[in-house]
């Protein structure tokens, strides 16, 4: 091929790229839109619901009851009205169909969440959030009657929308649809500059209805960074891949556990488990995003800020056996903050902001295969200037787990997907 028709091919792919865009302009700017006003009103329903129940200072008996109507619930939807799809599912219809099925899964999925969020539970909204705008995204596309492959990028807008209007974190809610996807890889990347619509369009309109654009979590700035920095948020990483490590071995041990009770018994059973470890440790409430500021109060101590962090993720493996609904991505947020400023109050030289933030990084790397998006998550809500070691702990966190997927026979390649499927 001479230089003439090489540029005369590159011409031609460049209009139809053109083209291709101009067609999704307004597909992707109706998901964005619809999937921002979803979001956030879901959002406002959820504060205002968890403000006027406030589980956290409920009397006991008031919280157990709670819980248990939350679980009875989620027998009585499950067994009468069907099956709630699960975020898994969605990403299986994503890769196959382009986009999400069956919208009824997702309509009945919405209330249970919610019930289960303001009845105390520690899951967060994020993954019955992300299911239903990512459906719809779909929605959308099928009306339009765009390809699978449009229609794969209004899912992934929807879904961003979602992560933005939670998180408070626009352009990681962007990665985090397309990661999410393929874990520890990033591919579908023609949906990145759609999905960063719907994240900035999930972020300004939940902003514009809740008040408040801040990040979910907020923190104190970090000084100038140092050398030693590095070699902290190192340290950090490592220790947020093996608390992360520690949690999926506690999931699974759990989940064995209670899957000896009959399914409509286990939601019951995860009830008066995170009620009676509510009694310990008022952490197993909620998902953590509103506990943050006694975590962060100056009287915190380390033992307490181990075991907040502790149980949060103990009552979040109980309530994943249990079949609760509801998402890990704030609870493990939570987590890493507690277990940052504890690292941070046992080596008072360390700034608290780095280890906090690489904590965090490696939790999410650990629970949820996604180092860019829990990369740049972290950062927008540390600052930007924690990007360098964030993205320290981010790397080393992906190849320990990595590495310690191989050595428990579950292979994966750290750059690329697990091993032998398409993701």
């Amino acid at each position: 091929m001479n230089a003439d028709t090489a540029t005369a091919t590159a011409s031609r792919l460049d209009r139809v790229a053109i083209r291709v865009r101009s067609r999704m302009l307004v597909p992707v700017a109706l998901t964005a839109g619809a999937g921002a006003v979803g979001g956030s009103a879901f959002a406002l329903v959820l504060r205002w619901a968890v403000a006027w129940w406030a589980p956290t200072g409920r009397s006991g008996g008031a919280l157990l009851v709670g819980l248990v109507l939350a679980a009875v619930a989620v027998i009585a939807v499950e067994r009468w009205w069907g099956e709630t799809g699960t975020v898994e599912l969605l990403v299986d219809n994503i890769h196959v169909e382009g986009g999400a099925g069956d919208p009824l899964p997702t309509i009945r999925l919405l209330p249970l969440a919610l019930l289960c969020i303001v009845a105390g539970g520690p899951l967060g909204p994020e993954a019955p959030l992300v299911q239903a705008c990512g459906t719809i995204g779909s929605t959308v596309a099928r009306r339009l009657r765009l390809r699978p492959e449009d229609t794969r990028t209004c899912t992934i807008t929807g879904m961003a929308a979602a992560f933005a209007v939670l998180l408070g974190a626009p352009l990681g809610g962007a990665f985090f649809a397309i990661e999410i996807l393929h874990r520890r890889g990033i591919r579908y990347e023609t949906a990145l500059l759609p999905a960063a619509v719907g994240g900035l369009a999930g972020h300004l309109v939940n902003g514009a209805v809740g008040g408040s654009w801040a990040p979910l979590v907020s923190m104190q700035p970090a000084s100038a960074l140092v050398a030693v920095d590095w070699l902290w948020a190192l340290a950090a990483g490592t220790v947020g891949v093996a608390v992360a490590l520690c949690f999926r071995a506690t999931a699974a041990s759990v989940g064995r556990v209670l899957s000896r009770i009959p399914v409509g018994g286990r939601p019951i059973a995860g009830a008066v488990a995170i009620f009676g470890l509510s009694r310990w440790q008022p952490a197993a409430l909620t998902p953590g995003d509103e506990q943050l500021g006694g975590v962060l109060a100056p009287s915190a101590t380390v033992s307490t800020l181990l075991a907040a962090a502790a149980t949060k993720l103990l009552a979040v493996a109980i309530a994943l056996g249990a079949r609760w609904k509801g998402g890990v991505i704030v609870p493990a947020l939570f987590a890493g903050v507690a277990l940052g400023h504890a690292l941070h109050l046992l080596v008072p030289g360390a700034d608290a902001a780095v280890l906090s933030a690489a904590m965090m990084a490696a939790l999410l790397v650990g629970v949820m295969r996604t180092p860019i998006a829990a990369t740049v998550v972290v950062a927008e809500m540390t600052g930007t200037a924690l990007l360098p070691t964030t993205l320290v702990a981010a790397v080393a966190g992906t190849v320990l787990l990595g590495l310690a997927d191989r050595r428990t026979d579950h292979a994966t390649d750290w750059a690329g997907g697990r091993k032998g499927t398409e993701r």
